[in-house]
């Protein structure tokens, strides 16, 4: 309790710091090992923020952005969607950072088109420049087999690898695929409706994810006739269901990994077709009574007990591997209290889930990844939100909370590298963030290294982007030297290229002399060296007691194979020596008495 206590007034102290020197950044880099927190140099600062405004969405024709919960970036061409839910529409901007395309419920749009005299010539004004005339461009939702479609409330966007765009239209319980034409301009190539009987199976009680297979075929493809099911505009056509898609993952197959509200079974999982293959990833439940007498008691013996459901994840997304990477928020205390305590994974508020739904996610650090911790388990607002999650190609993943507004990166290992981020007004702060991205083109697009830099590559996987629901902004962050230093290290050492990893360890403690993250990565490289004295040097300054007992057997074991020759030596010697002297002694006496027994 002391050890929680002391985190918590530490932490507590620097975020008051960070208050006064906002200047800088509104928040303060920091890590923590049992009770030790210590500050380090700032990794992500903030560089950049866009608008509606600066974005060309919000106009005297349109007041912007409404309640946005979504954001993704196309590796392929640097396009940035934005789920505007609360205007029901979709905004496309380019790698600039400019609007590029609308797909909404309702848009009007202010075009600027040149004047022309009766002779069709441009009119020019008086510096000898073409004049321009405002007109008011409204269309209606998208098109689709030759009819109007519309989103209502759409919560969640994604890029497929293949740069087409899915949005979660939760509003209309589908999911819709787009693909950019000739134009670059996105187009609808094809809705997934429901699965028939899905709703069927998520009302149920039922936790296996089990479901007869004529009930889940493909939903049939819209032929755009009047009087198909949902048609027309398509508007609010399924208020009732059951199937609430917020959040969708696309696989290389085309498989999809879908979040839907009020789920407690795991993430969906669909096929390329839109059929329903299974439930995936379920979260861990306490075993109650409840939950015992529910597998042997009829449906109306069932009626009046309290059923413990699984907690319904908030985000998901895949890692370069093609394993699903999933957030879960809705968390009590209690069971975040044990997560942290004794490594419990029933309150992980991220989860790494193989084909299997099993959770492979490493946790060998001190404290799980999953944020800050909370010294009471009664404090639910005192521990992290996680909302949104972005993982590097390389393993790296950063964590959004929306809780404290800090984004918590790990590396593959599941320990801290660092945290950035903060709640408020400031430049770096947010009021309510909800999504975390990162930019493959924003380095070079914004000036921070040239098309031609060698780190330009390294750079796709460093810019990140967090969005603000509240204030309908979006945040740009870039890795300081210390930040770029920690990350190549953290890659390096992955890479097994140990002589660049430990030069760059060496680089980070020159920045920050007690970092435990270096002191351990230098430890590593020495002890598959085979240098188990430094390694047990390295781990102790680490203050890691786990890989220090380690070393420190490998290194007890090498002395003993050293000294054991000699060891084996001396003894030889003196036994040598024991049986010559009492030889000699018995010879002695023989000698002395004539060859005559003394008795």
């Amino acid at each position: 309790m002391k050890r929680k206590l002391t985190v918590f007034i530490t932490v507590l102290l620097m975020g008051l710091l960070c208050a006064v020197t906002a200047f800088a950044a509104p928040y303060q880099n920091y890590n923590y090992y049992k009770g030790l927190v210590s500050t380090e140099p700032q990794a992500y600062v903030p560089y950049k923020v866009i608008d509606a405004v600066s974005m060309g969405v919000q106009t005297n024709m349109d007041d912007g952005f409404k309640n946005p919960e979504d954001m993704d970036t196309s590796a392929v061409n640097g396009d940035m969607a934005i789920a505007d839910t609360g205007n029901s529409r979709v905004v496309i901007i380019d790698k600039s950072y400019k609007l590029k395309q609308y797909i909404s419920n309702k848009t009007v749009q202010t075009v600027q088109k040149p004047v022309l005299d009766e002779e069709g010539n441009p009119v020019l004004d008086e510096n000898g420049q073409p004049t321009y005339t405002e007109t008011t461009v409204e269309t209606t939702g998208f098109e689709f087999n030759g009819k109007n479609y519309t989103l209502s409330s759409p919560s969640g966007v994604t890029f497929a690898k293949d740069g087409s765009l899915y949005i979660c239209d939760t509003g209309n319980a589908r999911i819709i695929r787009f693909e950019a034409d000739e134009n670059g301009q996105y187009v609808c190539v094809r809705i997934f409706e429901k699965p028939a009987g899905l709703d069927e199976l998520l009302a149920s009680d039922d936790n296996s994810g089990s479901i007869s297979a004529d009930t889940t075929a493909a939903p049939e493809e819209d032929d755009g006739s009047d009087d198909s099911e949902g048609g027309g505009t398509g508007e609010n056509k399924d208020n009732d269901s059951q199937y609430k898609p917020l959040k969708v993952a696309i696989a290389d197959g085309g498989n999809m990994y879908v979040v839907s509200k009020g789920n407690h079974k795991g993430l969906i999982e669909l096929s390329s077709d839109g059929s329903f293959t299974k439930f995936t990833g379920a979260t861990k439940v306490k075993q109650t009574l409840s939950n015992l007498l529910r597998r042997i008691l009829s449906d109306a013996q069932k009626e009046g007990l309290t059923l413990n459901l699984s907690t319904e994840y908030s985000n998901v997304t895949l890692d370069g591997d093609g394993m699903i990477f999933g957030t879960i928020n809705a968390l009590e205390a209690q069971d975040l209290w044990d997560h942290f305590n004794s490594g419990s994974e029933l309150g992980a508020p991220i989860k790494r889930i193989a084909p299997t739904g099993s959770d492979i996610l490493k946790r060998n650090d001190d404290y799980p990844p999953s944020g800050d911790a909370s010294y009471s388990a009664l404090e639910r607002k005192q521990f992290s939100s996680m909302v949104d999650i972005a993982v590097a190609s390389d393993g790296i993943y950063s964590a959004l909370d929306n809780n404290k507004g800090r984004i918590f990166t790990y590396n593959n290992e599941g320990e801290l590298l660092f945290i950035f981020g903060a709640k408020g007004s400031s430049e770096g702060a947010f009021t309510t963030p909800v999504a975390i991205n990162l930019l493959p083109f924003a380095a070079v697009e914004d000036g921070i290294v040239t098309a031609d830099d060698p780190e330009a590559e390294t750079y796709k996987q460093m810019i990140m982007a967090v969005l603000d629901s509240t204030t309908a902004q979006i945040t740009l962050f870039k890795p300081t030297e210390y930040g770029k230093l920690i990350r190549s290290a953290t890659m390096c050492q992955q890479n097994r290229q140990y002589d660049e990893a430990v030069e760059k360890w060496n680089k980070v403690l020159d920045q920050a002399s007690n970092s435990r993250l270096a002191y351990k990565g230098i430890g590593r490289i020495q002890y598959v060296r085979g240098q188990y004295e430094e390694a047990c040097k390295s781990f102790e300054r680490a203050y890691d007691q786990s890989e220090y007992g380690t070393a420190y057997a490998k290194l007890r074991n090498e002395r003993m194979e050293t000294a054991m020759p000699w060891v084996m030596t001396a003894l030889v010697v003196l036994v040598v020596f024991f049986l010559g002297k009492a030889l000699f002694n018995k010879i002695r006496r023989f000698i002395k008495t004539g060859g005559k027994s003394n008795g």
